[in-house]
């Protein structure tokens, strides 16, 4: 990330390892493996905190522009990557130079033997402004060619075969890389009746044939859904708002349905506590505007919804870090559960629900879902330095 900060990575002999995550035979997802790991962002270094701020401030100001079109009525435009390949070489360039070199690499020896690549973003506590960045924008010069060959700057994440996963050392609890089958869904909306209006039979139609419930939308209401069904995925389908602490930190929360119909606000954390009352719970999928948006205040202090449900044992989110669009929410969430429902692991089902995204014509959202999995074991012992001290 900033020439300052320790990054390593698994040393290149060693991805094809850890590759298949204990799996006896080779699967259809198989992917090689590199780990990358943030350990400080100190606002001393040459691209630092204030990069980030600026960074973050760019793409939210292009995601509210188009999210306005779209508002009045503008009929989108074709496609055009121009402005957001910009911020994905930016997102690039908070690298260093030989980092980049490694992860195009990476690429390349993954590609050449007919496998995914896998990244796992795993951010040291003291660096957890990083978390800031929209690492899922990342543009770089790929192709099929080797590393350093011809090639034009291209969207990573847009490739089915690259995953993202977020991690914070020493957050959480490990996931399971594919769940059981079938898949035991609990499906929850929220639409009070003094927010916008929510298209709920378009949201059942991309979530069938999951267990739906568009009841009360209250949140003792979800308890008792969590509790007695014991799901192992709550889908939550909701609005999101970005609210200040009074610190200076902005915190997303999630708007259920109060008891006579209108928004209640409710914090992550009350949320979470609600959502582990099912015992068998693996993944919690949020659409929701915000919800794994990152506040960033002094560099340091973080709230994100995401990250609050991993505090309190939920092993992997799904969430989105931004205002998101409901019909390509919706795309999203058909093409995940599609794929997890053929048994493939949440990465992959994420990576397919991106690029449903973007077949829906959304210039941006693609880039919105973020996922986060726990990381209840240090991983230091296998990294390797590459700079830093």
């Amino acid at each position: 990330m900033f020439n300052s900060a320790e990054i390593s990575r698994l040393p290149a002999r060693r991805l094809a390892v850890w590759s298949l995550f204990g799996a006896r035979a080779p699967r259809r997802n198989a992917a090689d493996t590199l780990h990358l790991a943030i350990e400080r962002t100190p606002e001393s270094a040459p691209v630092g905190y204030p990069a980030v701020q600026a960074l973050r401030h760019e793409y939210a100001c292009r995601l509210r522009a188009l999210r306005r079109l779209a508002a009045a009525g503008v009929a989108a435009p074709p496609p055009d990557d121009g402005d957001l390949l910009e911020l994905g070489r930016a997102v690039a360039g908070l690298l260093p130079a030989d980092m980049r070199a490694a992860l195009l690499q990476a690429l390349w020896r993954a590609r050449a033997s007919g496998r995914g690549l896998r990244i796992v973003l795993e951010v040291a506590p003291a660096a957890r402004a990083a978390l800031g960045i929209p690492w899922e924008l990342l543009a770089l010069p790929i192709g099929w060619g080797a590393p350093g060959g011809p090639g034009h700057d291209d969207f990573l994440l847009l490739s089915p075969d690259i995953t993202l996963t977020r991690q914070v050392r020493g957050l959480g609890r490990a996931p399971d890389r594919a769940l059981a089958q079938p898949l035991r869904l609990q499906a929850f909306a929220a639409a009070p009746t003094d927010a916008q209006s929510i298209d709920l039979e378009a949201a059942r139609a991309a979530l069938a044939p999951g267990d739906w419930y568009a009841g009360s939308g209250t949140l003792s209401a979800l308890h008792e859904r969590a509790s007695s069904g014991a799901p192992e995925i709550v889908h939550l389908l909701c609005h999101g708002e970005q609210a200040d602490t009074g610190r200076g930190v902005p915190r997303s929360r999630l708007l259920l349905t109060h008891a006579d119909g209108r928004a209640e606000r409710v914090d992550a954390r009350d949320l979470a506590r609600v959502l582990v009352a099912s015992p068998a719970l693996r993944l919690v999928l949020l659409q929701a505007c915000h919800s794994g948006s990152v506040g960033l205040g002094d560099g340091t202090a973080v709230e994100s919804a995401a990250l609050t449900l991993l505090q309190y044992g939920v092993p992997a989110v799904v969430a989105m870090q931004g205002e998101v669009g409901q019909a390509e929410a919706n795309e999203f969430a058909r093409a995940c559960y599609r794929l997890l429902g053929r048994g493939e692991t949440i990465d992959c089902a994420v990576a397919a629900g991106r690029v449903a995204m973007r077949a829906a014509g959304g210039i941006a959202d693609w880039s919105l879902p973020v996922l986060y999995a726990g990381a209840p074991t240090p991983r230091r012992a296998t990294y390797r330095r590459l700079f830093g001290t």
